[in-house]
């Protein structure tokens, strides 16, 4: 082990807004795992995705590459086997690489870099054309696992879930894997990306879990007056996902569950930490914990996520490197471009061949400061073609299909309360992160120009019947993944 590079485990898990984590600042949620690779670790605070959706977000953190360039825009796109990955990267600088649970790869290939994949993902993603609703029982009326529509807040509470028993499994894989990387393995070093689906919603948590939680943590108040305040885009967002016709007893039992979703997802990273220690293996390997994206958990009268609000857009970034000189909070904005750049460096691997969008953070980890003029980005497709831009505390909104767009202080209005893109102190800043928008080449029309190029070599001829995908996989064109579940969700325990 001596002298050698170290590992690295890399958790990830999804819709996980870093107010609901002790090392971030909340007292009400139980999360001493998480907050002990803070304390032992580097804790990044102004931490973005660059889309709040599950696949653009994920794709664009394995490539480094934001998602207009990779052509994945939404969770139905494909990303192209032939853009390397920092699994491919990782496994190029010596490393032995797998994957443990959910990736949300769309598409046949399932591993895009990963050597190994032990525990599968959830979902007919894993083929083009696979229908959501056929992940839920009838008595259940959509898919409370979908935010773009109104079945999450409308089953909500104490339950089990297929996926809770998804993350149950894939913890079993992965730690499994390192039982028996400890005892085969002395030579390669690893690196493992474990994948959970909590607390993404459904908003059902273990009773266990929940009932730590219930009648504590309740959903926030929402007047008709902050709701009047709202931009267009969030009010027509909280008409398609039922927001503001959801009981409110349901959006409180919401909001517990997740808390209790957290609370078990920490719990999962614990065990694997135990397993990292009992094998010896902690002290040289670096973990990583982050999410795709935030939870908007009623915050400005939202849920889920699609949103630049901060619940949405920020993400928990933590680094535990095993040199524990490396301990401090970073304030500096950075995203999750930065992951591909940052395991470069990590893992003493030459360049990938490709222009990425990132920069590698160890600077920032041993104390060095980003240049003030560095600009986060993030997209979203959702309802239009939308980007947002950070540069210091300001950030700016923009909305293809509004001509009104959103700008914030967040230095003075942490809250996102006063939306400044009318007042003239704010005229500058304004101009400036405008023309940031779009310095990359990001323009409002990249949405329909991706559409073409995939019509064009016959992606939704593909992926518009669910047959299909049925026949490829019958044909053995499309190979299921071993472990993959594509059953339906189980919310009878709920329902019951």
């Amino acid at each position: 082990m001596q002298g050698r590079k170290p590992n690295i485990v890399f958790l990830l898990s999804d819709q996980h807004t870093p107010s609901v984590t002790g090392c971030y600042g909340n007292e009400t949620v139980r999360t001493p795992n998480i907050d002990r690779l803070a304390g032992e670790g580097v804790v990044f605070d102004g931490f973005y995705c660059n889309s709040p959706l599950c696949v653009p977000s994920r794709m664009s953190m394995m490539t480094g590459r934001y998602p207009w360039k990779i052509d994945v825009l939404n969770n139905g796109h494909t990303l192209d086997s032939r853009i390397p990955t920092f699994a491919h990267m990782a496994a190029g600088a010596g490393y032995r690489t797998a994957l443990a649970g959910r990736m949300h790869f769309v598409g046949s290939d399932q591993r895009h870099g990963f050597q190994e994949r032990v525990g599968g993902d959830y979902g007919l993603y894993a083929y083009h054309g696979g229908s959501p609703t056929n992940f839920a029982p009838l008595a259940v009326q959509g898919n409370p696992a979908n935010g773009s529509q109104p079945a999450p807040l409308l089953y909500t509470g104490a339950g089990d879930t297929e996926t809770i028993e998804l993350d149950r499994r894939t913890n079993a894989a992965a730690r499994d894997w390192l039982e028996r990387y400890a005892r085969e393995d002395g030579e390669h070093p690893f690196l493992l990306t474990v994948g959970y689906f909590s607390p993404h919603c459904p908003y059902i948590a273990p009773p266990e879990y929940y009932r730590r939680y219930e009648g504590i943590v309740r959903a926030p108040a929402f007047t008709d007056e902050d709701y009047a305040r709202l931009h267009p885009i969030h009010k027509a967002y909280m008409e398609r996902c039922g927001a503001r016709t959801a009981p409110r007893e349901n959006l409180d039992r919401a909001a517990a569950a997740y808390y209790g979703l957290v609370d078990y997802l920490d719990d999962l990273v614990g065990e694997v930490l135990a397993t990292l220690d009992a094998r010896g293996l902690l002290d040289n390997t670096i973990v990583i914990y982050s999410s795709d994206h935030g939870e908007m958990l009623g915050a400005h009268g939202r849920w889920h996520k699609d949103s630049f609000f901060e619940e949405s857009a920020r993400v928990p970034f933590i680094v535990r490197y095993p040199d524990r000189s490396l301990r401090r909070r970073v304030a500096d904005p950075s995203s999750l471009v930065d992951l591909f750049p940052t395991l470069l460096d990590l893992c003493e691997a030459p360049g990938s061949g490709v222009q990425l969008d990132g920069a590698s953070l160890v600077p920032l980890m041993q104390g060095a400061s980003r240049d003030p003029a560095h600009v986060v980005r993030c997209e979203d497709y959702f309802l239009g073609c939308n980007r947002m831009v950070r540069q210091g505390n300001a950030k700016l909104c923009f909305y293809s299909e509004h001509d009104r767009r959103e700008l914030y202080d967040l230095a003075d209005d942490p809250g996102e309360i006063r939306n400044r893109i009318d007042d003239p102190d704010y005229a500058s800043v304004r101009d400036m992160l405008a023309k940031a928008l779009f310095a990359d080449g990001w323009n409002a029309d990249v949405l329909t120009d991706t559409e073409a190029r995939l019509t064009a070599m016959g992606f939704f001829e593909m992926s518009k019947n669910t047959w299909q995908s049925t026949k490829l996989v019958q044909e053995g064109v499309l190979t299921e993944v071993p472990g993959y579940d594509t059953g339906m969700l189980d919310y009878r325990s709920v329902l019951a």
